[in-house]
């Protein structure tokens, strides 16, 4: 994934237009009134910072139902060619668990095994 790939989108929300999601997804997340904690990137500390941002990414629900992450690759605000925008697609193709390493192939992946599953996947890195 070529960086700065996740900031684009970072970039995209942390915007004024969004300071009504963003405060909406700070109480959602923080469970409590948040006195602009995410608009000035006020969190208690580095993790807190981490965890809400992946989950904003990924879980939280924007005003038309869907996460930010295929807002962003639906509507393409920055009008990518669809070669670097299928980065935004696979993002969304996510399987949260635990794992055990099977196989490491070194410099091309990883087989992994669900420990919920059993289900067998192939990692790759380009």
């Amino acid at each position: 994934m070529e960086q700065g790939t996740i900031g684009k989108m970072f970039n995209y929300y942390f915007d004024p237009r969004f300071d009504d999601e963003l405060m909406r997804a700070s109480d959602e997340f923080f469970s409590e009134k948040s006195v602009n904690r995410v608009k000035q990137t006020e969190f208690q500390d580095e993790k807190d910072e981490e965890m809400f941002n992946e989950w904003f990414i990924f879980d939280f629900k924007l005003k038309n139902g869907k996460t930010p992450l295929e807002n962003f690759y639906e509507i393409n605000p920055y009008n990518y060619k669809m070669s670097r925008l299928q980065v935004y697609k696979d993002l969304q193709e996510n399987f949260f668990d635990l794992y055990e390493v099977e196989k490491i192939m070194l410099g091309e992946g990883l087989i992994l095994k669900s420990l919920q599953t059993n289900k067998v996947y192939q990692v790759r890195e380009y």
